[in-house]
């Protein structure tokens, strides 16, 4: 349970966590997309290891808001940043996702 990571981990720290293209079932549920976002970052946060750890999550182009150009975009994306900071996580880096199979990639 992404949500709950510390009774899925027996209480583990970990120095990278990450999510892939978390997701609501359903099409477009931006609200509920944010509480899974939330709740994973939460949980997440305490979980990571003390000074190192990173949490990484991938989302589609344009979900995560920091790309946003306009207050309208950044109000219809999944606002990852301030979610992060709400738990005292900072958005260090955006780069986009890239696929590999085996050492290439696709």
């Amino acid at each position: 349970d992404a949500t709950n990571l510390s009774s899925s981990f027996n209480n583990t720290k970990f120095d990278r966590i990450q999510f892939n293209f978390p997701h609501w079932r359903g099409k477009s549920n931006h609200r509920r997309n944010r509480e899974l976002l939330d709740q994973f970052l939460k949980s997440a946060s305490g979980s990571l290891s003390p000074d190192k750890g990173e949490i990484h999550v991938a989302l589609c182009q344009g979900q995560g808001g920091a790309t946003a150009k306009t207050l309208e975009e950044w109000r219809q994306s999944w606002m990852a940043a301030e979610y992060g900071g709400k738990h005292g996580l900072l958005l260090r880096n955006v780069i986009p996702f890239q696929v590999r199979l085996g050492s290439r990639l696709l």
